[in-house]
């Protein structure tokens, strides 16, 4: 809609007009008044004529102005959205670029302002600075294009005819219009990324794990990190929500990815971003120089696994390191397995085959208080010395001999025994005496039909891969059968002695020979008048049993 008024000719009145987007006034008497109110919420252009001797303001609802021509001073400030200002005959440009200077807050949208009769503009330096700061156009005209035309059509321009003065014109024309194109360009272009960005993430708001907070999300992202630390890597990628939430957890972080393929930079990430939290190494058989490069894992390691190391060249202090697992091909002398190294050490797997001469040197005293032993015994006496050193605070040992040994007999009390594994595959003598007086769980491997161990008297847990003399064993409560043990010779023994009164349950492994489930459960309801039951697995459950991949849990 188009308005173009005359003064005087109107009387008082108000008027809303909420499409108007063009008006323009003229005035050609001195003392003419503006006798209409307008609002105008969508003006865009604005051209006013005043008689020279006139000051009055005609229309005060400019707010939405992008376009102005006006033949007078004009106050910036009430045309906050202005985008092209073109000046007529008689307007001073140096109070247009004075008040642009002094707020730099000032019509931040205008980047054209057109002057008439003003070919050669004279700007001070600091209106020119503040021009290109603004990236403002100031431009000397010979005639006010429409305002129509400020973006007009080259295709006119370019039909100059081809004089070597016109040419120039045409080019420097056209090279500011093309640099105001271009600014338009990099603007839209702007809101284009922000309002992309804006729409993704309100379509991600939609996402069912939008529902969940923070906590919850947390709690997921530590159990990833347990299955695959790697998979945190990816995480961080997914959204900024997902990123900030996994960032902020360093407990996640401190499992480290031990693989052969992972970069140290990528190791060194998580040690960083576990800080200041212990670090658990969960690969089994991690080679000790790749771990020991990253800086003050050291003094951070909570439990670690090691292997193709010697204890000469690790770390002179392990403050936090409560669990090791020393895998394959390392010798650890027992000059370096000492408290004052190790002063928080209670697990310690000593799975290498190979254990040094001088294993043999110093103190039993010199050990930590370990809770947990494992270890293999070895053509070499010197292992035993382990147990001498931690006897008193053992409460689960497992001892694995795989070689055929035959060795002076040994005896050790062991009051805080809970748990014990023997697995016997060497078939020699077995020359260890152990008292438990408070055992509970009892695993035992053997080729051979000989007693392991005798204490069994508190014995509530039995795995066994040979038929047990159920007699030993008067508080057993559960019995796992595997590899040669016949199940149906512990029924006999359940009838005929009348033991095992607290029994509840036998669990056998699936083996090549075929046992009817049914036929066992009632032998056992036959014989017994306390329900026992009865169940053939894949898989015995848990005993509570330290194994070799549970010592980094």
């Amino acid at each position: 809609m188009h308005i173009m008024i005359e003064l005087p000719r109107l009387t008082g009145s108000k008027c809303r007009l909420p499409c108007l987007k063009t008006l323009e006034i003229l005035n050609s008497t001195a003392d003419a008044t503006w006798p209409v109110e307008l609002e105008t919420p969508a003006l865009e252009t604005y051209v006013v004529r005043r008689h020279v001797g006139n000051i009055r303001v005609f229309h005060k609802d400019v707010g939405t102005v992008k376009h102005l021509r006006i033949n007078a001073a004009v106050q910036l400030s009430d045309f906050p959205m202005l985008q092209v200002l073109q000046l007529e005959q008689g307007v001073e440009t140096t109070a247009i670029l004075s008040q642009l200077e002094l707020r730099e807050d000032l019509c931040p949208e205008l980047w054209c302002i057109e002057q008439i009769n003003h070919l050669n503009i004279n700007k001070s330096a600091t209106h020119s600075r503040m021009l290109s700061s603004r990236s403002i156009q100031l431009l000397g005209v010979e005639e006010l294009r429409g305002l129509e035309g400020v973006f007009s059509d080259l295709g006119e321009m370019l039909k100059i005819p081809l004089k070597f003065t016109h040419v120039k014109e045409a080019i420097k024309k056209t090279e500011e219009l093309l640099a105001n194109a271009l600014r338009i360009l990099e603007q839209a272009q702007r809101i284009v990324t922000c309002l992309q960005t804006d729409l993704a993430e309100r379509r991600t708001a939609l996402c069912p794990e939008q529902r969940l907070n923070m906590d919850v999300l947390a709690l997921i992202f530590e159990s990833c990190a347990q299955e695959n630390p790697l998979t945190l890597l990816t995480i961080a990628r997914v959204s900024r929500r997902w990123r900030t939430t996994v960032l902020s957890m360093p407990k996640a972080w401190s499992h480290l990815p031990l693989e052969a393929s992972i970069h140290p930079r990528a190791l060194q990430l998580f040690v960083d971003r576990s800080h200041p939290l212990p670090i658990h190494v969960v690969h089994p058989y991690v080679p000790a120089e790749v771990l020991l490069e990253l800086d003050g894992i050291a003094d951070r390691l909570h439990c670690a696994s090691l292997s193709k190391c010697v204890s000469h060249s690790l770390p002179a202090r392990f403050p936090q390191l409560e669990r090791l697992f020393i895998g394959d091909k390392s010798f650890v002398y027992r000059e370096d397995l000492n408290s004052s190294r190790f002063p928080r050490l209670r697990h310690f797997v000593y799975d290498s085959e190979l254990m040094p001469s001088v294993f043999a040197c110093g103190s039993p005293s010199q050990l930590p208080p370990l809770e947990t032993l494992s270890v293999h015994i070895t053509v070499r006496p010197e292992w035993h010395l382990l147990l001498d050193g931690c006897k008193d605070t053992l409460v689960s040992l497992r001892i694995h001999a795989t070689m055929r040994i035959s060795l002076t007999e040994r005896k050790y009390q062991l009051p805080h025994l809970k748990t014990l594994e023997i697995c016997n595959t060497n078939g020699g003598t077995w020359a260890l005496k152990l008292e438990s007086p408070v055992l509970e769980t009892y695993i035992v491997q053997s080729d051979s039909n000989t007693s392991l161990h005798t204490d069994l008297g508190t014995v509530k847990h039995l795995r066994t891969n040979s038929t047990p003399q159920l007699h030993n064993y008067p508080m057993l409560q559960v019995l796992q059968l595997e590899g040669e043990a016949d199940v149906f010779d512990v029924i006999s023994q359940l009838g005929t002695y009348g033991i095992c009164f607290d029994l509840e349950r036998i669990e056998q492994r699936c083996s090549a020979r075929t046992i009817d489930p049914d036929e066992v459960t009632s032998r056992l309801e036959a014989i017994t008048s306390r329900p026992v039951r009865y169940s053939a697995v894949n898989e015995f459950s848990y005993l509570g049993v330290l194994l070799d991949s549970e010592i980094g849990q």
